[in-house]
């Protein structure tokens, strides 16, 4: 692109050029055999020199054109995409519905079959990082089962609309976006939490440090993407956010990855008993600190539930134990 307005720009810029030096040939000619006078000679070359800005203009604007066509064919082509989630017309009847997985087999995940409990803590662990995928992919609805169903309460997650998708699960995977801002905006967006609503989020996600660490506290400034704070600090905020929101069904995945030993244990003790009266949360996490305080862990093996109990349960078998304390 930036040739081809090279090459406008030096047509235009040429053709100019020979229109005046054309004239000031011609009109020069005519002066010195007395067809003009010099007046007339500096009128014809000024008004040349005033038409050759329209000219160069003219094909500025053809360029513009056609980069403007260009756009509006992608942005057509944009419109005209077939949706990444699935749309249906159904709404959950129970007000805290809880999720099922009903012999679902997708990609390298399955058969996996399993159900949340209403304020428990349900851990999954994975051993390979793309059925880790699959699943928060099937939950968040880009992906539909190859075979078997994803029930929330009494309904096909497939057959649920957008909208109430929004209302009853939030998925929360390994990378999440944070937006421009202040601390406050990132994890209340809303608006709609009081002052210990919003501390009590920011103490269970151990982002409370945040906050205390740079003097505007909540009206501390965030750069695009979250660039000015650590990935640690990234992490928590986005888990701040998460149990801000609410929802019956929360879906973590790997959310104390890039975040020390100690913080990880606050965060174990604060995301159980914060979510505890709110609703069910699937954790997918290999943290034995965050195991621990899972009231279910469940080991899936290459796609395939192969045990299910507690952490210290779970601990006597050494592949378990492997998966965990790598």
């Amino acid at each position: 692109m930036a040739r081809s307005w090279g090459y406008l720009a030096g047509l235009t810029t040429g053709l100019s050029g020979l229109l005046l030096a054309a004239v000031a040939l011609v009109a020069g000619t005519r002066a010195l055999d007395g067809g003009i006078t010099v007046g007339q000679l500096i009128a014809l070359v000024g008004l040349t020199q005033f038409l050759a800005e329209p000219i160069a203009g003219l094909g500025e604007i053809s360029a513009q054109f056609a980069a403007s066509r260009a756009s509006a064919a992608r942005i057509v082509t944009f419109l005209h995409t077939p949706r990444l989630l699935t749309d249906g017309d159904r709404t959950p009847t129970e007000t805290r519905p809880q999720i099922a997985f009903e012999q679902v087999l997708a990609g390298p995940l399955g058969p996996l079959s399993f159900e949340t409990v209403d304020g428990e803590l349900l851990a999954l662990v994975i051993d390979d990082p793309a059925v880790s995928d699959t699943v928060v992919n099937l939950l968040s609805g880009n992906r539909t089962a190859d075979h078997g169903q994803v029930l929330l309460g009494d309904v096909r997650l497939d057959d649920i609309s957008i909208a109430a998708r929004q209302t009853f699960v939030l998925v929360n995977a390994h990378h999440t976006e944070l937006f421009a801002g202040t601390l406050r905006n990132i994890v209340d967006p809303d608006a709609t939490l009081g002052d210990d609503d919003l501390a009590a989020v920011l103490a269970a996600s151990a982002a409370d440090d945040v906050v205390a660490l740079h003097p505007e506290g909540l009206e501390r400034a965030v750069r695009p993407g979250g660039l000015s704070l650590s990935g640690g600090q990234r992490q928590r905020l986005a888990l701040a956010r998460a149990l801000a929101a609410h929802k019956p069904v929360l879906v973590l995945q790997d959310p104390t990855s890039a975040v020390d030993s100690v913080t990880e244990q606050a965060i174990a003790d604060g995301l159980h008993t914060a979510r505890k009266p709110v609703g069910a949360t699937i954790l997918i996490t290999s943290s034995p600190a965050l195991l621990q305080r899972a009231d279910r862990v469940l080991f899936i093996q290459s796609g395939r539930l192969v045990s299910s109990g507690t952490h210290a349960d779970l601990m006597t078998d050494p592949v378990y134990r492997g998966a965990v304390l790598r």
